[in-house]
């Protein structure tokens, strides 16, 4: 009997040790050029606008191309889409068209955090919709190795740097769910959990004085990606994402909306 409980015990460390612990990190070389199929989804509410309610759906090929890589890891892409397929539906009502999309430039962390849009902060981006068109979705990567079933949490504060107050606080809870194989690689699958609490402030800028005009609302994404480990790169990433923002505008009327999207990257 004492045999049979050393050899059981022996099995479970052995199975213990199979969980073998990584680090998870994106990395970037300039001049890289990484293909994705991408699908999107959009159900918008207004108040305050004209605008009915509205659902969006788009699907297109997104090219993401690196232009440079600084010290820290952090890469500047350019996201360009093509072979665009926009469905709009409003009051009942669809129409399908092809359409061109606006490319973007970002900056995003080796742990896959969204830093700047278009040279601007990411709160600032918010009317104009982060998840529309070009995207960049990661889930947040931990600064450690980990293996299934670790978890990691943050808080930090993207503060506005365009001449605006006020910040975005995001917290985030974070799991390595699982390894998985994808299109042939084998992956670990990492789900971010986040939550973000939106005031900001813009007073008059550039030669069209802008009114003054403030942004509050909150934001919460489950971003769950798929990440090849040796060549630090996205396989795949999906996004589901809920917001509701309130924008009031000195001398102009306020309005306000609610968003409910989704987003598909899937490596091509």
């Amino acid at each position: 009997m004492r045999r049979l409980v050393a050899v059981a015990l022996v099995l479970v460390s052995c199975e213990a040790t199979s969980i073998r612990s990584q680090t998870l990190t994106l990395a970037f070389t300039p001049g890289s050029q990484y293909r994705y199929g991408i699908h999107e989804t959009s159900h918008r509410v207004a108040n305050g606008l004209t605008a009915p309610p509205s659902t969006i759906e788009m699907t297109g090929v997104e090219t993401a191309t690196v232009n440079s890589v600084d010290p820290a890891g952090n890469a500047n892409l350019t996201l360009a889409v093509s072979e665009v397929t926009l469905r709009l539906t409003v009051n009942g009502r669809v129409s399908i068209s092809t359409t061109t999309v606006q490319p973007k430039v970002v900056v995003v962390g080796s742990d896959g955090r969204l830093h700047l849009i278009n040279g601007l902060d990411v709160g600032a981006e918010v009317l104009n919709g982060i998840y529309g068109g070009a995207v960049f979705i990661s889930a947040l990567l931990p600064s450690k190795s980990v293996a299934p079933g670790d978890k990691w949490s943050t808080q930090f504060s993207e503060p506005s740097i365009n001449g605006g107050t006020g910040a975005v606080q995001v917290t985030t809870h974070s799991t390595y769910l699982r390894d998985e194989v994808v299109q042939g690689t084998e992956t670990a699958v990492v789900e971010t959990a986040t939550t973000e609490a939106i005031n900001l402030g813009y007073g008059p800028s550039g030669s069209t004085k802008v009114p003054p005009v403030t942004i509050r609302g909150y934001r919460s994404m489950d971003v769950t990606t798929w990440i090849d480990p040796g060549n630090h790169r996205i396989v795949k990433s999906q996004i589901k994402s809920s917001e509701a923002i309130a924008v009031t505008q000195s001398g102009s009327a306020s309005y306000s909306y609610k968003d409910v999207g989704a987003v598909d990257l899937t490596a091509d």
